[in-house]
């Protein structure tokens, strides 16, 4: 008989101690999980009492904050105006920039061929109304780009003297 039990115990044994691994495994990771859900839970409670008493401390009267949240939503977004107003100052720049470039190399765009023959019948003593009739321009704007000329003229000889020199 004796040897019936050692045998039954042979086969016991093994299947006994699985089951006592898959067991403590089992509790184990409830306690883990049991700790973690604690901890999360008073982690939130501490948080919602904190956003609770900054609110309170925002929405009192001391603070000058009460009543903010009306005024808030019918005030006028000033930011989307700077933002876009931003943007296209950039933007402006960008362009800019190589023109910019290209003046502080010395280099002078050639003149339009209108604004050449304007030159040309201003310096001959031609009037504002005589080069507006004759290429088609307004007379304002045929007597602004004649003044133009004629303020431009002092420098132009000016410049051509240093250049000479």
């Amino acid at each position: 008989m004796t040897s019936f039990h050692i045998a039954t115990l042979q086969i016991v044994t093994p299947m006994t101690r699985y089951h006592m691994a898959i067991l403590l495994t089992g509790v184990l990771f409830c306690t883990i999980s049991s700790v973690l859900a604690i901890t999360l839970k008073r982690s939130k409670s501490n948080k919602d009492k904190l956003l609770t008493k900054t609110q309170a401390t925002l929405n009192s009267p001391e603070n000058g904050c009460a009543g903010t949240e009306s005024y808030i939503k019918d005030k006028p977004i000033t930011n989307n105006i700077f933002d876009d107003n931003l943007r296209t100052a950039e933007l402006t720049t960008r362009l800019q920039q190589p023109r910019l470039t290209l003046q502080q190399r010395g280099y002078s765009p050639a003149t339009p061929e209108r604004y050449c023959y304007i030159q040309s019948m201003a310096e001959k003593g031609m009037s504002a109304q005589d080069i507006a009739s004759m290429l088609s321009l307004s007379l304002h704007e045929a007597t602004q780009l004649v003044t133009l000329i004629r303020v431009a003229r002092p420098q132009q000889k000016h410049n051509d003297t240093v250049l000479l020199t």
